[in-house]
């Protein structure tokens, strides 16, 4: 009866520290049990007034408490009185989720050089050791994270080892960190099974992060399960204990030291310091409160934002005179105390509850939030944001004070914004501070060790039951009252029917069964009336119906990764609902239209739902929804037309769905959208007009949306756009005209837009552009004049943009360009006003071996800038230039004379891992010499590469196979980008096929391959980031593949899947089978068997090239059904043929070439029937002679808008009415010397000059000489040896020979080559003769070169070979 009468009243009950205890003198008396049942009423009344007086006592003295407390000016009662919205908002304006790294610079430049030595070893292993909070692991994070580093090694992977060792756990770690995942591994001995399997001949590199095993035979047992990789490979240990350290490597342990009292000033100073604050007296302050911490960066940066808000001297005093400093033998760092007593009230409740994590677990951002919501910790005022954005703000802050830290995540999958930043981790100290301060309400049982506090008070309000297989025995009576309730690590506790039935507390707000092995959800569930979070994630069968329908109080529900097909309906009677997530339940195929009820619901999780495919009709009832993850939802077809109405949505993610062919018309609906991303949606054709009304939009992602066409006429009204990317959207064209309106882009992504075509003329109007990518635009043609307007560039990337012909005049006003990238833009010119740019770090021009500068300050500019140290291999004193070995850049000579392999072998290329560019020369000395040199094969065979390089040049191999690790490059150099191989006599070519990153291959002068069959490929899928091929003097070369078998034998892949760029020169013999690869500019120089060989009818239409070049080639056999050839290749728009014989046998099938709008004529024939090629619209014709129905072909010519003619043999007549017609025709007209006429420009239909040659000096003896009244001179770089001419009788032109100003090899020109090349000289030769003598010429050099040819206004390029 007792009982029964002294039992609380439902809701939430008094802590231990509220609670009356009956002082015993009383006890006797007041025994119910003993009293006549009378009296039992009067004995109640005494117990409840001595329970009052004694709870007023216990709230005196926690005033007191906090009376004492406030002396120290750390508790701002005027500020926590505030609303808790306006707190927090005023603090997370600076919060920042970004990382200060002060003074560590060099430690970390020495771990980078440990782990990229090359080390005999099978694994070595690197520690790092010293107390907490000094930035042992964010060193060993900066080290993994080097870009050098990570050229290195073949798999990385970082586990968190904490206090609790366990192989197995480490091992399952490793797996899924390398992308393996867990295979469901029953012991060890499979895990290290699995794992050698793994990382046999494989090098890797594994972090263990806050390693605290100190038994020496577990650490062996470590180091045994990770036996079996490549040599090479490194362990990163992070360690407090230098006897853990000493017992993984006794030679390689690394001593963190403590910060220098100035590098911890700059640290705090970036921390604590707003824009404005400059009192020295506060300085002074800060300075002596910064000597306090001892150099320890942790509490330098939580101390200091956490100052960052106190205002005036005596809050700053407080802090620096505490007597928390003075306090000995303290276990927890007496600033991040302070700092934790410096947190308002409602911030220091949700830190303290972090405790419920295990040391060093991931910590989703979302999830937490949910939590906080559902114990109370998060009550926004009236009016103010929801509870879930003051959790952000709170999480936010917290990162800011470095008591959460942002999860290093893979940039691949990482966000550009901090709001994507979800996961967090605690270091080891913040975490011992969250124990110690939550201590009296937490309760932590762990089966596995026997040091489990007491269990006999009943009134912990977190508890976590640890590595459990079966419910404890006293559950009921230790549980009963819990507010939170966790599993970790409890797998073999199987749950299902009435499994914790003996653990529900009514009082239970969050439960967290994720831990366990989950059958079913448990039918008590519904007893839980005040069960606000459910975490029952991975069940592992279909949820009951009735399993929700008592839960009317939750907000949130996490069943990720589960196994059920459907929700039941009743999920609908969640109405309070907030969060629901469904991540990887990968048999999900409904969603019940009940769903729709939610109404609260502001987050939801459907990623890697794969066989879902609808969405219910009425979706957009969830107006309260924030959040929607549908990545990876691989079937979805469509979105509902009611998707739309969800109103107050700001993340959207459609990244994955590949069967989503279009957006709902009304997207624009969805006015508060912030990020969108629709990367990967292979099928979306174009986007809704209405996209252009997200004006809050700031973030948008068609990365990889290949159909992608066209973006709206009004994208540029989405101010709010700062971040774009748009990169391999491959039928992309243009950019729309409001394009430049976007004011606030930063980042502008386009590269492998492969039909871009042009930028906007008003691109300079995007002035906050800071990254800038255009590479691999193979058709971009030019960028417009106003992006040197473009003020805010750091990194602009144009590699690779085979087309471009156009760049900007003066790029001097780029000031703030870090990294310019031209490699492979053959047609452009070093920009000018280069040497301006003071801040530029980096130049790659990989592939313009001759570049041209303006002036003499660029060449110098881009002389340092692009500048490759040489080192002598047969010189001992180069070798020993240690200096030259820091360089990024290294030309190695002498491989041929070497004549002491000791002094290669003691080089040690490979240990050079800062090398990025490597070229290797071999030259021979005289016959006689050879007798001490070292055999070439074997000098080379010692000269492997580091993994890190990008680029890399053999020159002037003459073994017969090529050294072993050459035959292994996709192993030995797996970051390989450009590959040159020149002047080898190897019979075969290495495989190249599954270098996993190269993406330029030339291969030049090896004139004994044969055949390229297979074996150059490599297995399926090769050469997948190949853009540019260069296939150059192989006289031998016959066959090769460009398909290869599979596994399946009826597929046959392509070899060349992404290619760009082919160009083909002096390889006679080749032919490429089965047909020539696709790629938009097709380059083909004196291979006549490469057209005559191909099929006559090809299996099918290629939508490449749109550009081909054709120079030195027979095509006179190509008439008639031969010319299918050019006309399968439906999308040609430009084709140039250059001193070719026989076009004019293709006759009317010319015809045939239907899209055909740019043709090129040089020094060949004029075809016959022109004009049947109606889409023409730009001709240019150079030194060809013109038949005389020529201008009658060109009136057929409707569409024609540009015509232009150099130096050609006519019988034009002037004036005539064809002539007269011509000019009304065609708006821009260039003729310069064409028979009489000596220049005609028009413009626009407007004719600006029309000069003719005086009616004396007409030519004689018909039209095939020109006679011109000024010389013709002819421009040449220096590189083109002293032309020699043959003595004609005929002299009609004057031929005026002048050296040109250029650059080539990196060397200035000599003064002896000016006056060698500088020198001019004159002849005079008939038309017929000039086109002999420079097809002669052409015939005859073995190099390119370039030669202007210049007569008044005229200019002509040509190629010389």
């Amino acid at each position: 009866m007792w009982e029964q009468l002294a039992r609380p009243p439902p809701g939430p009950q008094p802590t231990p520290r509220d609670r009356l205890t009956v002082p015993s003198r009383f006890a006797g008396d007041m025994d119910a049990t003993r009293l006549p049942r009378g009296r039992q009423g009067e004995v109640a009344q005494l117990r409840a007034h001595v329970s009052i007086a004694h709870k007023m006592k216990k709230m005196r003295q926690r005033l007191e408490k906090i009376k004492e407390e406030a002396k120290l000016d750390i508790f701002n009662f005027k500020a926590d009185c505030c609303s808790l919205n306006e707190n927090v908002n005023s603090r997370a304006t600076f919060s920042s989720t970004s990382e200060d790294i002060v003074g560590r610079a060099m430690e970390k430049e020495t771990i980078v050089s440990m782990l990229t030595a090359y080390s005999t070893e099978e694994i070595l292993t690197v520690s790092i050791y010293g107390f907490g909070g000094l930035g042992k692991t964010t060193l060993a994070r900066l080290a993994f994270n080097d870009e050098n580093v990570g050229r290195v090694f073949d798999y990385q992977a970082w586990v968190y080892v904490s206090m609790k060792f366990d192989l197995k756990k480490i091992g399952e770690s490793i797996l899924s960190e390398i992308g393996v995942g867990n295979c469901g591994h029953a012991n060890l001995q499979e895990v290290t099974r699995h794992l050698q399997r793994v990382l046999a001949g494989k090098k890797f590199l594994v972090v263990l992060d806050d390693l605290w095993e100190e038994n020496g035979f577990q650490l062996l047992d470590l180091k045994a399960m990770l036996n079996g990789g490549a040599k090479g490979s490194k362990i990163i240990v992070t360690t407090r204990s230098e006897k853990i350290a000493s017992l993984m490597h006794p030679c390689m342990p690394y001593k963190m030291d403590v910060l220098s009292d100035e590098d911890c000033w700059i640290l705090f100073k970036r921390r604590a310091f707003v824009p404005g604050r400059n009192d020295p007296r506060i300085e002074g302050i800060g300075r002596d409160i910064v000597k306090k911490c001892n150099g320890v960066p942790l509490s330098v940066q939580a101390l200091g934002f956490t100052l960052r808000f106190k205002e005036g001297m005596a809050a700053w005093e407080a802090v620096r005179d505490s007597e928390i400093w003075e306090i000995e033998n303290q276990i927890i760092m007496p600033s991040l105390k302070l700092s934790y007593f410096m947190m308002p009230c409602h911030l220091r409740l949700c830190f303290a509850y972090c405790a419920v994590f295990s040391k060093g677990a991931i910590i989703d951002r979302d999830m937490l939030i949910q939590q906080w919501i559902a114990l109370g910790l998060i009550q926004p005022a009236s009016g103010s944001l929801i509870p879930e954005k003051l959790g952000e703000e709170y999480v936010h802050e917290l990162v800011s004070m470095s008591f959460l830290q942002t999860l290093m995540i893979s940039s691949s999958v990482a966000n550009h914004h901090m709001k994507a930043a979800r996961v967090f981790q605690m270091h080891d100290l913040v975490y011992d501070l969250a124990r110690c301060v939550a201590n009296e309400e937490f309760l932590f049982m762990d089966a596995k060790r026997s040091g489990t506090p007491s269990v006999g008070r009943d009134d912990y309000r977190y508890t976590v039951l640890m590595n459990y297989n079966e419910m404890p025995m006293n559950s009921k009576s230790v549980l009963g009252k819990a507010r939170s309730l966790h599993f970790r690590d409890c797998k073999g506790l199987q749950i299902s029917g009435r499994s914790l039935s003996m653990t529900l507390s009514k009082f239970l707000r969050v439960l967290d069964i994720s831990g366990c092995s989950i059958l079913e959800l448990p039918s008590q569930l519904n007893q839980m009336k005040q069960l606000h979070y459910l975490d029952a994630s991975g069940m592992e069968s279909q949820t009951k119906y009735e399993s929700f329908t008592g839960l009317k109080c939750l907000s949130a529900l996490n069943l990720s990764a589960s196994y059920f097909q459907e929700l039941p309906v009743q999920i609908g009677t969640l109405h309070k609902l907030h969060y629901l997530n469904l991540h990887g339940c990968s048999r999900l195929m409904l969603i019940p239209e009940a769903i729709c009820k939610l109404m609260d619901l502001v987050h939801l999780d459907l990623s890697q739902c794969i066989n879902l495919r609808v969405l219910p009709q009425s979706f957009g009832k969830l107006h309260n929804l924030l959040f929607l993850d549908m990545s990876g939802c691989l079937n979805l077809v469509s979105l509902p037309e009611s998707f739309c109405d969800l109103c107050c949505l700001e993340h959207l993610n459609l990244s994955s769905c590949h069967d989503l062919r279009e957006l709902p018309l009304s997207l624009g609906n969805l006015q508060q959208l912030i990020i969108l991303d629709m990367s990967n949606c292979h099928k979306i054709r174009s986007l809704p007009i209405s996209l252009c009304s997200l004006l809050h939009l700031e973030d948008l992602n068609l990365s990889s949306c290949y159909e992608l066409q066209e973006l709206p006429e009004d994208f540029g009204k989405v101010h709010g756009l700062r971040i774009l990317d748009l990169s391999d959207c491959h039928r992309l064209q243009t950019l729309p005209g409001s394009f430049t309106d976007l004011i606030n882009l930063e980042k502008l992504i386009l590269c492998d837009c492969w039909e871009l075509r042009k930028l906007p003329e008003s691109f300079g109007n995007l002035q906050k552009i800071q990254i800038l990518d255009l590479s691999c635009c193979s058709q971009l043609v030019a960028l417009p004049e106003s992006l040197t307007k473009i003020t805010n560039l750091e990194h602009l990337n144009l590699s690779c943009c085979f087309s471009l012909e156009m760049m900007p005049g003066y790029y001097g006003c780029l000031k703030k360009l870090k990294v310019l990238n031209i490699s492979y833009c053959f047609n452009i010119y070093i920009p000018e006003g280069i040497s301006n740019l003071c801040d530029l770090k980096s130049l790659l021009a990989v592939g313009l071996d001759n570049y041209s500068c303006s002036n003499q300050e660029d060449c110098n500019c881009v002389s340092s800038l692009t500048q490759m140290p040489e080192i002598d291999l047969s010189e001992k004193d180069s070798l020993d230039n240690y200096e030259i070995l820091k360089h990024k850049k290294l030309n190695l000579v002498g491989i041929g004379n070497v004549q002491n392999i000791d002094e290669v072998e003691k080089f040690a290329l490979h240990l050079h891992q800062q090398l990025n560019t490597l070229r290797l020369g071999i030259d021979y000395l005289n016959i006689d010499e050879v007798a001490n040199i070292v055999p070439y094969g074997i000098a080379l065979e010692k000269l492997i590469p580091p993994r890190t390089l990008e680029y890399f040049e053999l020159f002037g191999y003459i073994g017969s196979i090529f050294p072993e690790w050459m035959l292994n490059l996709a192993t030995v150099l797996p970051n390989l980008v450009h590959l040159r191989l020149i002047l080898a006599t190897c019979d075969h070519l290495p495989p190249l096929g599954q270098l996993p990153k190269l993406q330029s291959l030339v291969i030049k002068h090896l004139p004994n391959v044969k055949d390229v069959g297979e074996v150059f490929s490599g297995d399926s899928r090769p050469f997948l980031k190949l853009r540019h091929l260069n296939i150059s003097n192989m006289p031998n070369l016959g066959r090769w593949l460009t398909t290869i078998s599979t596994s399946d034998e009826e597929e046959r892949v392509c070899v060349f899947p992404n290619l760009h760029h082919l160009k083909v020169s002096q390889c006679p013999k080749l032919r490429f089978e089965p047909s020539i690869p696709e790629c938009f500019l097709l380059e083909i120089d004196d291979c006549d068997e490469i057209l005559l060989g191909q099929p006559e009818t090809p299996s099918q239409p290629h939508s490449m090239p749109t550009k081909i070049k054709i120079d030195s080639c027979e095509l006179s056999s190509l008439g008639g059904h031969q010319l299918q050839l050019f006309t399968s290749f439906d999308s040609l728009k430009f084709l140039s043929i250059a001193t070719c014989e026989g076009l004019s046998s293709w006759g009317e099938s010319i015809g045939a070439l239907a899209s055909l709008e740019v043709l090129e004529l040089s020094l060949c024939d004029i075809p016959m029937f022109l004009e049947r090629v109606t889409s023409l619209r730009t001709l240019s014709i150079s030194m060809c002679h013109i038949p005389c129905d020529f201008t009658q072909h060109l009136l057929q010519l409707s569409f024609l808008k540009e015509l232009n003619m150099t130096s050609c043999a006519a019988a034009f007549e002037l004036p005539n009415e064809t002539t007269r017609a011509i000019l009304a025709l065609i708006p821009e007209i260039n003729l310069f010397h064409v028979g009489c006429i000596r220049c005609i420009k028009q413009k626009n239909g407007i004719l600006y000059t029309c000069e003719t040659v005086p009616t004396g000096q007409e030519p004689s003896g018909g039209a095939k000489t020109v006679k011109s009244h000024t010389p013709l001179r002819i421009k040449r770089p220096i590189k083109v040896p002293r032309l020699r001419l043959r003595h004609h009788k005929r002299a009609s032109i004057t031929i005026t020979y002048v050296g040109a100003y250029t650059r080539s090899k990196n060397k200035a020109p000599s003064s002896r080559q000016r006056r060698r090349h500088g020198g001019n000289f004159e002849r005079e030769v008939s038309m017929a003769d000039w086109i002999d003598l420079i097809r002669m010429q052409k015939n005859s050099f073995h190099f390119h070169s370039s030669m202007a040819v210049r007569q008044g206004f005229s200019r002509m390029s040509l190629s010389l070979f």
